[in-house]
């Protein structure tokens, strides 16, 4: 928009905040032939984007009109910039809500494999469950012998149970 300072009925200094209210993205330039700093800073802190004076040459105001259209466009391209980041940025963090939610609600149940039927425990849970039967059915047939169940004899705990008696005692 192009506005003039001297105009019957209003002042220019006054039409520029009421243009923005209508229309923030507007790109206004003042034209006039008033060559006062006042009027000219006033204008611009109200959201004049430029303050010529008459006269002016025809390439002096197409300059002025391109440099007002770029940096309308720069401020359009950040706010959507600014609009997008905001976006992604509640989205990420209604992600990272969601998985620290999921983690702790996962690190308070107790252990599938403990907790299970034996009928329904996953393949990983049951072949787990083996390997530490077989394991500690292992360490006790080496406390169970003699020349090496010297913690047993000395006072030391005494040596494990077998697999079966362990399996016995828990009902499984």
């Amino acid at each position: 928009m192009l506005s003039d300072i001297r105009m019957p009925g209003t002042s220019g200094v006054d039409l520029v905040p009421q243009a923005l209210e209508i229309e923030p993205d507007l790109a206004i330039l003042m034209l006039t032939a008033v060559n006062d700093a006042t009027s000219a800073a006033l204008c611009m802190q109200r959201g004049a984007m430029d303050y010529l004076t008459k006269p002016i040459e025809l390439a002096d105001l197409g300059r002025a009109v391109q440099r007002a259209l770029k940096r309308r466009e720069m401020h359009l391209e950040n706010r959507h910039l600014n609009q997008w980041l905001k976006e992604e940025v509640t989205t990420r963090t209604a992600e990272l809500q969601r998985e620290r939610h999921r983690w702790s609600v996962f690190r308070r149940q107790p252990s599938k494999c403990s907790s299970m039927p034996s009928r329904q425990k996953t393949p990983i849970c049951v072949a787990t469950r083996a390997r530490v039967a077989d394991l500690s059915a292992n360490i006790a047939t080496e406390l169970d012998s003699p020349r090496k169940n010297v913690g047993a004899r000395a006072g030391g705990r005494p040596a494990a149970r077998s697999r079966q008696d362990r399996d016995a005692r828990r009902g499984c």
